[in-house]
């Protein structure tokens, strides 16, 4: 099955990378967004998935492709994760395997990460 990739993936632009937060199971979501008030409305709208009691927190904006905050989300994962936290992909509740996409180079920029930044929640 071939795969839509929009055009504007590939446009260098300012994308907010978020945290969805679920206080009560010590869980969240990360992605990203160009516009994350209207991301945060599609996220609680009965056709989001997330239908429990959430809030969204960005963590940071970049200047970039939509690979390039891809990148970021899977650093941001690796923070959450190191922080203690349960990183779900997708509703409802499924668990990323954060082993599988943290190549070395990429645990160094996501403790980097956490070191300089830290974790925000």
């Amino acid at each position: 099955m071939a795969h839509h990739v929009r055009r504007s993936h590939f446009q260098r632009r300012t994308r907010h990378l978020y945290a969805l937060v679920f206080d009560d199971e010590r869980a969240v979501y990360i992605g990203q967004s160009v516009d994350p008030k209207q991301r945060a409305s599609q996220h609680r709208a009965s056709r989001g998935g997330w239908l429990r009691p959430h809030r969204m927190v960005v963590l940071e904006a970049i200047e970039g492709t939509y690979g390039d905050a891809e990148q970021r989300e899977y650093v941001w994962r690796w923070v959450a994760h190191t922080a203690g936290w349960t990183v779900y992909v997708q509703p409802p509740n499924l668990i990323v395997n954060l082993g599988r996409r943290m190549p070395w180079w990429r645990r160094l920029e996501a403790w980097r990460t956490r070191l300089v930044v830290g974790w925000p929640i």
